[in-house]
This record gives structure tokens, sequence and C-alpha cells, in this order.
């Protein structure tokens, strides 16, 4: 004997019919937000360290640049380039790096200068 789909030896299945079955559940939408929020922060984290990366690339470069510069001068001229106010025979001059201060240059910035101008004709 055949049962109707609904009927199955004497018991009865009542379909489940919910005008929302095509919704999401709230635990469903918090799980999704939940993903897309932690590849968002590991695509920003990503992209971060590529631009560090390209940046510190870019500077390696430039001072390979400026370091074959300077070797390609000696090569020509036997010794280094030097800056307008170096004095190579004072041993008491001051090669401070920090920053000297607002309106003023120290030897190191004006080596610096001196360099560049020389090697990039400005």
């Amino acid at each position: 004997m055949e049962f109707p789909p609904d009927v199955y030896k004497g018991v009865c299945f009542k379909r489940l019919t919910n005008r929302f079955d095509g919704a999401f559940t709230l635990i469903e939408l918090i799980v999704v937000i939940t993903v897309i929020i932690i590849l968002t922060g590991l695509v920003l984290s990503t992209v971060g360290y590529a631009q560090k990366k390209g940046a510190r690339a870019r500077a390696e470069t430039e001072i390979a640049a400026m370091s074959a510069a300077c070797e390609s001068y000696k090569a020509d001229n036997g010794i280094y380039p030097l800056n307008g106010d170096t004095n190579t025979l004072d041993p008491t001059m001051n090669f401070d790096p920090t920053s000297p201060p607002p309106g003023q240059t120290n030897a190191y910035s004006n080596a610096s200068l001196y360099l560049y101008e020389k090697l990039f004709g400005v």
C-alpha cells in the first residue's frame, strides 16, 4: 500500500512552513561579519608590511647608488668627494650627525648637501 508523502505508517508528518525560510539567522550573520573583519585585518596588515618592505628596498637601492657614485668619484680623482667646509687636518672637528638647531647647519649636513650637489649636478 502506498502512503501519501505526508503520512507514513500512521504517523502524520507536518511540513514545516515558514515564510522566512530564505533568511539568515542572527548567529550566521555574526559569524560571517566576524570572518570578514578577520580577513580585512589580515589584508591590511599585509599591505602595511609590503609598503614598508618596498620603502626599505628603495632606500637600499638609493644607498647602493650613492656608494657606487662615491667609488666612481674616487676612481676618477683618487679621493672621496669632500665638502667645502670639511677641514681634514682638524682632528677636533665635530661630525655630530644629529640635527642642528633650526636655521643652522653642521659639518654633517653640509657634507651631505655638497655630496648631493656634486653627484646630481644640482
